[in-house]
């Protein structure tokens, strides 16, 4: 790469045109050398803030066309949320933007490239820097399915986090019943949820990891992660048992009166099949 900061600036603006414009057949013969090149720029720009955020930005443009070098290079993403921790402000909000454009290449991720990116944000979901967090909530819920345990899990945590945003948006996701067209999101069942939260409280309060202290009781997780974690299974439990996926609670108990029946029968066959599945949602 050219020294001359002016030839840079160009470099970067021609890389911004063809992620744009060149047919991602050819661009996938260069891209990886390009995206190497962009890395370079941004290590050796450091007096430069807006080359290094324009440089991030094609990287993420990049990626958008050619999904598979992305996809079968997770270090570029850890790199990027690495790199939110210690940029300038306005850099990380080029690489937030860099990191969105990522998403729909990642989506195509295999089963096990998914579990290694998820291992990434459980990492920075508790990171200092909000940008981090932020990331990294956005992550878990447009790159895996709603049925998706780990992914919601992530979510929950997110609920308690100590920026109000980040709370809002964490939320924001678990309630999300539909894509938005009305088609309505998959859900994992009523009893699959009580387990998996069942072994995650387990399993915190036995390393006693991040747990709360509450009058003379050690809870798993603050109160905000426990009252979302109702929420999500109030929404589970109406879907199980047949109905419109909904938070039931004394708000809308009147308007799904005439549903109850369904409720009650779900309830009476998990009681008969599954008890200890109620008792471990009750505790």
């Amino acid at each position: 790469l050219s020294t001359n900061p002016k030839i840079k600036n160009y470099a970067v603006q021609f890389v911004h045109l063809i992620s744009l414009n060149c047919e991602t057949e050819k661009l996938n013969r260069i891209g990886a050398v390009i995206i190497q090149g962009m890395n370079k720029l941004i290590a050796d720009s450091k007096d430069d803030s807006k080359l290094r955020g324009l440089a991030y930005v094609a990287v993420g443009k990049l990626a958008r066309k050619m999904p598979n070098i992305i996809v079968n290079d997770i270090s570029v993403v850890h790199n990027f949320f690495s790199s939110l921790e210690k940029e300038d402000l306005d850099t990380k909000l080029h690489i937030q933007e860099a990191l969105v454009l990522m998403i729909d290449a990642l989506k195509t991720s295999n089963k096990e490239q998914k579990n290694i990116l998820l291992s990434l944000l459980f990492q920075y979901v508790e990171n200092d820097i909000s940008h981090c967090r932020s990331m990294a909530v956005k992550f878990a819920f447009e790159i895996f399915e709603h049925d998706h345990l780990e992914s919601r899990y992530l979510l929950i945590l997110a609920t308690s986090d100590a920026k109000e945003e980040i709370r809002q948006e964490a939320v924001k996701y678990l309630h999300r019943t539909d894509d938005g067209d009305g088609k309505e999101l998959k859900m994992a069942s009523f009893e699959t949820w009580v387990e998996f939260l069942n072994e995650k409280m387990e399993d915190r309060l036995k390393r006693n990891y991040k747990v709360y202290t509450f009058g003379t009781h050690t809870l798993a997780f603050d109160i905000n992660c426990y009252k979302e974690i109702l929420t999500l299974l109030r929404l589970a439990l109406s879907k199980s048992a047949g109905l419109k996926p909904q938070i039931i609670d004394s708000k809308s108990l009147e308007s799904i009166r005439d549903q109850a029946p369904l409720l009650a029968s779900f309830i009476c066959q998990l009681s008969a099949q599954n008890i200890n599945c109620l008792f471990k949602y009750v505790n």
